[in-house]
């Protein structure tokens, strides 16, 4: 987990939610952490598996190879492990920022997609109960929770 992590570079105006899984400070198991990486700044060294716009009326979209629009969301995307992103401004929409793949790793381990798109995926095989959609959405609740509680801390620079 902690030797292949992707870097998100946040070209745009807005705040993006990121959670990822990190040593327990009680010892144990890892466990979920959600972080804030702000407008216009970066983060590397830690494995994001997803991001979400922190404003409930922002979003995230991604055109994919072809400049298609692959899909537009306000909910949380799965990024990729290994894959450097970055996200900027749509040019005629500011509440929306664009997620550019910036290697063609997304060729070999996947596309952003959409969190519980991605999750159907894994459902009724063998790692369902980790990454399927009821996992997800236990994840996506828990993380929703999170961040009801307390303000979640301030990740990259």
């Amino acid at each position: 987990m902690y030797g292949f992590t992707n870097s998100i570079r946040n070209l745009s105006s807005l705040d993006l939610y990121c959670a990822y899984s990190g040593p327990d400070p009680k010892g144990g198991s890892d466990i979920w952490i959600v972080g804030l990486l702000k407008a216009r700044s970066s983060v590397s060294g830690i494995d994001i598996d997803y991001i979400r716009a922190a404003r409930p009326q922002e979003s995230l979209s991604y055109y994919g190879q072809g400049s298609s629009l692959k899909f537009k969301t306000a909910g949380w995307v799965k990024i990729r492990q290994m894959v450097p992103i970055y996200v900027a401004n749509h040019e005629s929409d500011r509440s929306t920022g664009i997620i550019v793949v910036t290697s063609t790793m997304d060729i070999l381990v996947g596309e952003p997609n959409p969190a519980l798109d991605e999750a159907r995926k894994y459902d009724g095989g063998n790692k369902q109960a980790e990454r399927g959609t009821e996992a997800v959405k236990q994840a996506i609740n828990q993380w929703e929770q999170m961040l009801k509680s307390s303000a979640p801390p301030i990740i990259g620079g």
